[in-house]
């Protein structure tokens, strides 16, 4: 892989902007701290196949050579553009003993990189697993910067920067993104642990990395109980947002979730009765809001009044035609990508990264020949112009519309069952009052 490629330069802000308008917002913290014009690898945790990736390259200055699974090169097209993208394929012992070969060659073309003062990107955990956990970390990384260090009389000077990557919804477009970059750590301190015994160099090195990842994300600590450690971050975030004196966004949510974490599994450790009952509590109430088919977060606020409701549906009737403009002037493009993932993408932590990829390759062609049938029609350069804004304009109004309906379809159910006493409902009511309660108490 070449230290710089003018074609990826030139493609990147185009990704980036697509990349920007994919999600609803994008946090990037603390990329002061990525070291530049020196060899980097950084090691990132794995939750969702390709979109990992460009969560790295689309908020760093640098161009990363990454290490992806060999399988997904199998394609030649494919291959093509991961190898534009600067992603290298890593052969495991399922894609057969006689490919394991290969990786001496991906190994060289790393240190290679990190030699010419480039940098990498290594997931760590090899694989993406869509829950918020961090895995067993592999010997990738250090085997690698080892190797480079090594081939270079250990004076390379090789920095890893460990990554929290954070997804609201993984598989969907309209989440949020945190990329939170760690403090850049110097893999020198443990050269001489390496001379002495490769293995146990590789491990101290390999464990170091986890727990410079550990505190840049959710880490779910117990995965036997996952489930209801995810609910408790529904069920909690405002609590605890209030208990650290946060203001409720995104970046204080991360902190937060961690902060609720860290209590839950205290409890766990010291109340282990009181977390099983916690459990089958929290578990009963969420099975009650699905029955109401409601969300958690809609009992943290007051329900909206009358008024309220009226107002927003008189801008959401008044948005209408340019609702139904966007709609229509992207159906295609978005029915197929949709119909597409559904129907032929199994592994949901690939479904953002083809509806991604797809988008980009297939948007821009619709907009071009949508707008060259309007100027050859109106003939006019103005409505040319026009039309090729307000195609991409209009459809990102319908879908954050879209989504604007449905969660106030989802406020009117809920105002509608606070006011009619029912008392299934209150009883809901009352068993989160409760629980939000005992939790409180372990805070004081």
């Amino acid at each position: 892989m070449k230290k710089w490629s003018w074609g990826y330069e030139l493609l990147k802000p185009i990704v980036v902007f697509w990349h920007y308008l994919f999600y609803k917002e994008i946090i990037v913290l603390n990329l002061d701290k990525v070291p530049q014009n020196k060899p980097v690898v950084f090691a990132p945790n794995h939750q969702n196949a390709l979109m990992d990736a460009l969560a790295i390259s689309c908020t760093c200055k640098m161009q990363p050579v990454f290490l992806a699974r060999a399988d997904i090169f199998k394609n030649p097209v494919s291959a093509r553009i991961l190898n534009f993208l600067r992603i290298m394929p890593v052969y495991r012992i399922r894609d057969g003993k006689e490919a394991l070969s290969g990786n001496d060659e991906i190994f060289n073309k790393s240190m290679s990189v990190l030699e010419n003062g480039g940098s990498m990107a290594i997931f760590p955990e090899a694989n993406h697993a869509g829950f918020r956990h961090l895995r067993v970390l592999k010997k990738g990384i250090p085997r690698i910067v080892f190797q480079a260090e090594e081939r270079n009389d250990f004076n390379l000077g090789v920095k890893i920067v460990p990554v929290g990557i954070y997804y609201s919804n993984y598989p969907n477009m309209k989440s949020i993104l945190i990329v939170n970059y760690g403090e850049a750590f110097e893999v020198a301190p443990f050269n001489n642990q390496y001379k002495e015994n490769h293995q146990k160099g590789m491990l101290a090195l390999r464990n170091e990395i986890a727990e410079k990842i550990r505190p840049l994300i959710i880490d779910v600590p117990d995965m036997e109980h996952n489930d209801y450690y995810e609910q408790t971050r529904e069920l909690y975030d405002h609590l605890f947002l209030k208990h650290l004196n946060l203001k409720p966004n995104a970046k204080n949510k991360l902190n937060a979730d961690q902060h609720c974490f860290k209590v839950i599994r205290e409890i766990h450790e010291k109340q282990p009765e009181t977390f099983i009952k916690l459990k089958e509590k929290t578990k009963g109430y969420f099975e009650s809001i699905k029955s109401f088919d409601l969300q958690d977060s809609l009992f943290d606020n007051q329900p909206k009044s009358t008024l309220q409701f009226i107002l927003i549906f008189v801008l959401l009737l008044i948005s209408a035609p340019v609702h139904f403009y966007g709609f229509v002037m992207n159906y295609l493009p978005y029915t197929f990508i949709d119909r597409f993932v559904k129907n032929k993408i199994k592994d949901v932590q690939f479904r953002s990264s083809f509806i991604f990829v797809l988008g980009l390759i297939l948007y821009p062609i619709w907009f071009f020949v949508i707008t060259g049938i309007a100027n050859f029609w109106f003939d006019n350069i103005l409505y040319y112009w026009l039309v090729f804004f307000s195609i991409p304009v209009s459809g990102l109004f319908t879908l954050n519309n879209w989504i604007r309906f449905k969660k106030t379809l989802q406020e009117l159910k809920y105002a509608r069952l606070a006011k009619s006493g029912l008392t299934k409902f209150n009883k809901v009511i009352s068993i989160r009052k409760e629980l939000i309660s005992e939790i409180k108490e372990s805070l004081q």
